[in-house]
């Protein structure tokens, strides 16, 4: 029998507030941001007012392809990149390689879910990351 660690919006909400208040810093960029748990269901999403249309689906692609290749998307692009490889070589058409998404990983190694962020090119993982280091796993 193993331990199932489960992220819950008790968990993720201090990463959300650490991104909301770092995308406010540029109003003029408003991002679409989602957390998803280790079965890539949403437990919070935020869509900034003046978000890009498809936002959510992009952000929320971003996050599933964390979940699943435990690496951040920007790692999925140099990957693909570096072989000359594109999307629909994965078989998953849910797999994005565009920068934003990151894996939440268990000190343990245990996937318990990602966070995607979509609509401020440059800056989108850079807003994940926070999301990340404000859940506090280690």
């Amino acid at each position: 029998m193993r331990q199932q660690y489960v992220l819950g919006w008790s968990d993720v909400r201090p990463a959300m507030e650490a991104m909301l208040a770092e995308a406010g810093k540029n109003p003029d960029r408003p991002v679409t941001i989602i957390v998803i748990d280790h079965h890539a269901d949403p437990i919070a999403l935020v869509r900034m007012d003046g978000s890009g249309a498809g936002a959510v689906t992009v952000a929320t692609k971003k996050a599933y392809t964390a979940l699943k290749t435990k690496v951040p998307t920007s790692k999925v692009v140099e990957h693909l990149a570096a072989r000359g490889r594109e999307l629909h070589d994965t078989g998953d058409p849910l797999v994005i390689a565009f920068p934003g998404g990151v894996p939440i990983i268990h000190p343990n190694g245990q996937r318990l879910g990602a966070i995607g962020t979509s609509g401020y090119p440059g800056h989108d993982e850079v807003i994940s990351q926070l999301g990340l280091s404000a859940l506090k796993l280690e």
